[in-house]
């Protein structure tokens, strides 16, 4: 019995994995906290936070999350108490903002508003107005006092109605009124990253490209130019200059769980399973019990012939669902793969309980039983794998079956 074998079967029957490579940091506790807060878990995002600041407790972002995740659940008080921890006003100013309008105090929530729309990072005007938060101020005199005032200049009007337009869909009306102001568009990378949405939304992929370029040009440091430009660069076939942008973007902001799952795929696309397993592996850290995400660990780690990491992925998605054929399928062929062939029979014998007309898995259940010497059971699976439409199938039977 070789190494190989020898491992999957301990690993088969003790059901133990490998130990993490990832050692326990505040960086990991924030990291699963931001992957709580994507699937709507805010307690336990919140206690993830919490474990953040208990080893680093001077982390804006760390309570901003917590805040956020309180205001969330409701919890408007131990959302400001978060808030206050944080000493840079632009951060916190629209969500204590919030907070406070929640709870009726509209006075200190004008006053962080008006801190909010003082900043160079202040939201939309259309984006404040139509806050959830707000509702019920229109006829505040505060709120009206406070909005007779200047916040935008003509620039930031003009994105603001240019992005609505993009949002509507009507890319050809966003052209024409950014391409009224040369000027402008030349000297603002919003302008430009705006353009290009619209070049987008009409299909013309080059023109996208090409002031994507130019808005990294006039500033490098917005990752969301760069994932945009690598998810453009994939849709023409351009896996390496997305793989390229994509890894930019995460060394911008490494805190950005999804492009790691975007580069995977264009790894993939560029056939290096291998690299792909790698950002596969990170996500299934953070995402332990998403389906999608393991099966497609196990398959980069399959097709990368890492069949200890696949079985791996396998054993953890079966232990969650049973219900589906391809999982059991591909387990089975991982058994395959590595000559455990009662295991395989068997993990194809469940995946065609599910899906009876899976003309790959009788040809794979009639090869495992092949190789344990039954060859009248493997012409039957053959021959039902050639009734469902296997050609390899037949050349099997010819070979091998009377």
């Amino acid at each position: 019995m070789n190494l190989m074998r020898y491992i999957l079967i301990i690993l088969l029957f003790t059901g133990l994995v490998p130990g993490s490579l990832y050692g326990q940091d505040e960086h990991d506790d924030y990291l699963q906290g931001v992957a709580r807060m994507s699937e709507g878990k805010y307690q336990e995002a919140i206690a993830n936070f919490s474990g953040a600041l208990t080893r680093d407790p001077g982390k804006n972002e760390y309570y901003l999350k917590r805040a956020e995740c309180r205001y969330a659940l409701q919890d408007y008080a131990g959302a400001l108490t978060d808030l206050g921890n944080i000493d840079n006003q632009e951060i916190r100013s629209l969500l204590a903002a919030r907070c406070h309008a929640r709870t009726g105090n509209v006075a200190e929530s004008l006053q962080y508003l008006e801190k909010h729309l003082r900043s160079p990072y202040k939201q939309p005007e259309n984006i404040l107005l139509l806050d959830p938060a707000f509702d019920g101020l229109e006829n505040n005199s505060q709120w009206k006092a406070l909005w007779r005032k200047e916040w935008y200049d003509d620039d930031e009007r003009n994105i603001a109605e240019v992005n609505f337009l993009i949002r509507k869909e009507k890319y050809l009306d966003a052209l024409e009124l950014l391409n009224q102001d040369a000027e402008a568009l030349s000297s603002r990378h919003e302008l430009l990253a705006l353009r290009a949405e619209a070049f987008l939304g009409l299909g013309n992929l080059n023109n996208c490209i090409t002031d994507l370029t130019a808005a990294i040009g006039r500033n490098g440091s917005i990752p969301s130019y760069y994932n945009r430009r690598a998810e453009v660069y994939g849709r023409q076939g351009k896996y390496n200059k997305a793989v390229e942008d994509y890894t930019r973007s995460l060394q911008l902001d490494p805190d950005q769980l999804n492009v790691y799952y975007e580069r995977a795929q264009a790894y993939r696309a560029m056939n290096e399973p291998g690299k792909a397993a790698v950002d596969m592996e990170f996500l299934v850290r953070y995402f332990p019990d998403n389906e999608k995400y393991l099966y497609e660990t196990g398959r980069d780690h399959q097709l990368n012939k890492n069949y200890l990491g696949a079985l791996k992925r396998y054993n953890s998605l079966l232990q969650i669902s049973k219900d589906s054929a391809s999982y059991f399928q591909a387990r089975g062929e991982t058994y395959l793969a590595t000559r455990i062939y009662r295991y395989a029979e068997k993990d194809f014998s469940m995946a065609l309980d599910l899906d009876p007309y899976n003309s790959a898995c009788y040809l794979n259940k009639g090869l495992a039983r092949f190789y344990q010497g039954d060859t009248q059971g493997a012409c039957t699976d053959w021959s039902k794998a050639y009734q469902y439409g296997s050609d390899e199938a037949a050349n099997l039977m010819v070979k091998h079956c009377k």
